[in-house]
């Protein structure tokens, strides 16, 4: 006959002692699992985790933190390399859950006191963790926060505070241990959806309705196949972030805001309040890329460069106010083969010694001087030109029979 031992190996916990500061504690290393509620108690925390590689199962059960104070934590695993899963954190004032470095959180659905002044955190971890398949939920600070090199899959923060989810970087290894954030969704949260300091990376995550913007990246960000949808500020991408077939959709400022060497690939933008993709940044730095981008129905212009040295290539710009501006900052930038149509404007360059060639487009202003104008088709003819003079410009013929092979061809 099989011991009890043999047939539940793991330890109960709701039993286990705790102190004047914790109601359990676990100082063992082992395999735990709840057999009911846990129910906080005032000026205590919830579950004090000090041993590394222990694992508790919370069961399906809630460890609740409703009036026990100002800033207890419902759970907190000290210990590296726990794995806590399967259960509710809920109204805890500091931090529902929190960990060390190298811990793995599953199934969890978690919430901090709304209405407290003390500014926590749903889920806050160490370094190298692994979050899957969790859930916070109106969190009066931020939703997820998460350690340098970790990994969050399939995550959604609700109603936060402040952002969603914030992946933080240590001093040493930012570039090497980026933290990657990958199926996972922000909803109006107070501040921004998404947030990382540098080299993070986020494939497939939704952003919606969140205040200050979808996702900032501070530097050498690579998101893939994201979406914003009813943002402030879609995208803000610090220096060298890349971001590819990612969506903007009815942002209320800039969709698309990059500084400072970024590069778009297939992005799209659809009604804007104010500038689709807004090329700027530091003046020391230079180089921002959109290529094959779209800008769809904003209010502004589809495509603003304010930064030298920026290209466009094969970029749609359809229905917006301005279709391409390039600002006088924006020296030295190239528009090529574009397609620009049904636009108030067309391009309009207040830049010096840019590059204009192979593009369709509605009408052509340029104020700028030394620019390189050749090889495009003017749909609105030859009263929607006007290029001042010291600019390098090909013939402007008005048939194409009459083209040379540099030519630009006002129909």
């Amino acid at each position: 006959m099989k011991t009890l031992d043999q047939i539940e190996p793991r330890i109960p916990a709701n039993d286990l002692p705790g102190d004047t500061e914790w109601s359990i504690i676990i100082d063992e290393p082992g395999s735990y699992y709840l057999t009911g509620n846990v129910k906080g108690v005032w000026g205590k925390g919830g579950i004090y985790i000090s041993a590394r590689d222990v694992t508790l199962d919370l069961n399906g059960f809630v460890v609740d933190g409703a009036n026990v104070g100002e800033r207890e934590t419902g759970i907190y695993a000290w210990g590296e390399r726990s794995f806590i899963l399967n259960g509710s954190v809920t109204n805890w004032p500091g931090v529902a859950l929190a960990t060390r470095d190298h811990a793995t959180i599953s199934r969890i659905h978690a919430s901090t006191q709304y209405e407290n002044d003390w500014p926590g955190a749903g889920i806050a971890t160490g370094a190298f963790a692994n979050v899957k398949d969790c859930r916070v939920t109106r969190s009066h600070g931020v939703g997820f926060n998460i350690g340098v090199g970790s990994v969050v899959e399939n995550c959604i923060a609700s109603e936060c505070d402040s952002d969603g989810f914030r992946a933080t970087v240590s001093s040493l290894g930012a570039v090497v241990n980026a933290t990657r954030i990958t199926n996972s969704t922000a909803y109006q949260c107070e501040e921004y959806g998404f947030k990382a300091s540098h080299s993070s990376v986020f494939t497939g995550c939704v952003s919606i309705q969140n205040q200050t913007a979808g996702f900032v990246v501070y530097a050498a960000g690579i998101l893939a196949n994201c979406s914003s949808l009813n943002d402030r500020t879609g995208y803000d991408l610090g220096l060298n972030s890349t971001a590819t077939n990612c969506v903007a959709f009815a942002s209320y400022d800039d969709a698309f805001v990059c500084e400072w060497g970024v590069k778009l690939y297939q992005c799209s933008v659809v009604s804007s309040q104010k500038n689709g993709f807004v090329l700027n940044g530091h003046p020391f730095y230079e180089n921002n890329q959109c290529i094959e981008c779209t800008a769809i129905s904003c209010n502004g212009a589809g495509f603003l460069i304010d930064l030298s040295k920026s290209t466009l290539i094969g970029c749609q710009s359809t229905n917006n106010a301005i279709a391409i501006e390039i600002a006088s900052t924006a020296t030295g930038s190239i528009i090529d083969s574009c397609i620009i149509s049904d636009n108030e404007s067309g391009i309009q360059c207040d830049a010096d010694s840019s590059v204009i060639r192979n593009n369709t487009l509605d009408s052509l202003t340029v104020t700028g001087a030394n620019n390189l104008i050749i090889n495009n088709t003017i749909a609105g003819g030859a009263k929607a030109v006007t290029i001042a003079p010291g600019n390098k410009n090909a013939a402007i013929v008005d048939h194409p029979d009459d083209a040379g092979p540099l030519s630009n061809i006002a129909l």
